[in-house]
């Protein structure tokens, strides 16, 4: 099938009536025998050359070129210069002539690449998920090539509803940061302020999710103790008093959201725990020991 694209792109271009063309279709040429180097080395020069460069077939073939490399040679690479220079110039294309005649094999080449940027993506954040150790730079490399494949698949395909697929971004990216903040036994304070704000994107997407409610919810409670377990009882009284009021109003922070997580789920075991941990902390014992009466329920009939 391959060959037959090479042959199709080759006679399209050797039809066209342009003055020193030959260059590309040299490069196109060399495709079709998959000789990839040779091929990049002729659109690199082709670029290079106002009788070329000021064509957006040029840079539509360049891109492609450059795309095929990335499947030879780079697919799941998340450092490939290949993916992005043919996205780049499969871009510059479109801007040059939207009407050019190669636009339908360009979008088709830009959702190849808008996939390839959301499969690097996805496999950062599966790395991390696991991994406390990963470097916030590599997940950094997430969100930018995240942002790349929605720029790109909103050309390629302007009515894609992309919501689901961002609920599940920003829920790995949740789950990543909430990791080394547990981790660190709550002193990795930027990393839980991340967690937070993931799993606080993903509640606008979606209001009732139960694992962003409940996650967002044991962070302000895991905030909460972690200030009590860190007190200085010898320090002034009065930032003592303010380090208790800050803790109560995390604990009422943490409140609604398990609370709506129960609601939603009244049979998670984790919810139930930490309504009852909640109650406990804001001195509402009687509440604290009827989820705790409701979890041992739920246990003796599993």
């Amino acid at each position: 099938m391959r060959k037959w694209t090479y042959i199709l792109l080759f006679t399209l271009l050797a039809g066209t009536q342009l003055k020193g063309q030959d260059i590309v279709q040299q490069a196109l040429m060399h495709l079709q025998n998959n000789e990839l180097e040779s091929a990049k080395e002729l659109v690199d020069k082709a670029i290079q050359l106002d009788l070329y460069n000021q064509k957006a077939t040029t840079w539509f073939y360049y891109g492609y070129v450059y795309k095929e490399l990335y499947k030879a040679n780079d697919v799941g690479n998340i450092n490939s210069t290949n993916l992005e220079t043919a996205s780049n110039a499969y871009l510059k294309a479109l801007e040059m002539d939207n009407n050019h005649p190669e636009r339908n094999n360009n979008i088709l080449g830009i959702n190849y690449l808008a996939i390839q940027y959301y499969n690097i993506a996805g496999t950062i954040l599966n790395q991390a998920t696991f991994n406390v150790n990963i470097d916030t730079n590599i997940i950094n490399k997430a969100i930018t090539n995240y942002a790349r494949y929605k720029e790109l698949k909103k050309i390629s395909e302007p009515n894609f509803n992309n919501t689901e697929r961002d609920i599940s971004f920003y829920y790995q990216l949740g789950s990543a940061y909430h990791l080394k903040y547990d981790s660190s036994k709550f002193a990795d304070k930027k990393s839980g302020k991340y967690a937070e704000l993931y799993f606080g994107k993903v509640l606008e997407l979606d209001n009732n999710n139960v694992s962003a409610l409940y996650n967002v919810g044991i962070i302000y409670y895991n905030e909460a103790v972690d200030i009590i377990n860190t007190l200085d009882y010898d320090e002034d009284l009065e930032k003592l008093n303010k380090s208790l009021d800050y803790s109560i109003e995390l604990f009422l922070k943490a409140l609604p959201y398990m609370k709506k997580a129960y609601e939603l789920e009244p049979k998670r075991k984790e919810t139930i725990v930490g309504l009852s941990y909640i109650y406990l902390s804001l001195n509402d014992n009687e509440k604290s020991e009827q989820f705790r009466k409701e979890l041992k329920m739920l246990e003796a009939n599993e």
